[in-house]
């Protein structure tokens, strides 16, 4: 009896064992087939500064970043579009905070398709 129950855990332990590897090559594939073409792909956020700027408009951020401070932001820049800037500098003195948030801001500023940006 004792040797049937040793059987049958290392059937177990083999089943495991291949079912992990199965699923680490199927994970595998998937990053490389979708991945590799997207780390390929050339930004399109990149573009040419241009010679002058008439329309400048500075964003002080000051502070945690928290759900309030990513409403500021977006008001901040929704109202810098409003004001047609060309020009959107960002001064950022935040010590981090919030990944959601943070990953928001980053957004925003990536779509900001209207003026030329600058962060520091």
């Amino acid at each position: 009896m004792k040797n049937r129950n040793v059987l049958q855990m290392a059937a177990i332990r083999t089943l495991n064992l291949r079912t992990i590897l199965t699923r680490a090559v199927a994970v595998f594939f998937v990053v490389i087939c979708v991945g590799v073409p997207l780390l390929a792909q050339q930004p399109t956020a990149i573009r040419d500064r241009p010679d002058h700027f008439s329309r400048p408009a500075i964003i002080e951020f000051n502070g945690p970043i928290t759900p309030a401070m990513l409403r500021y932001f977006q008001n901040r820049v929704a109202q810098a579009k409003r004001y047609n800037a060309d020009l959107l500098v960002i001064d950022i003195t935040s010590p981090g905070g919030q990944l959601d948030e943070s990953y928001q801001i980053a957004e925003v500023l990536r779509d900001i398709d209207w003026a030329y940006t600058i962060a520091f």
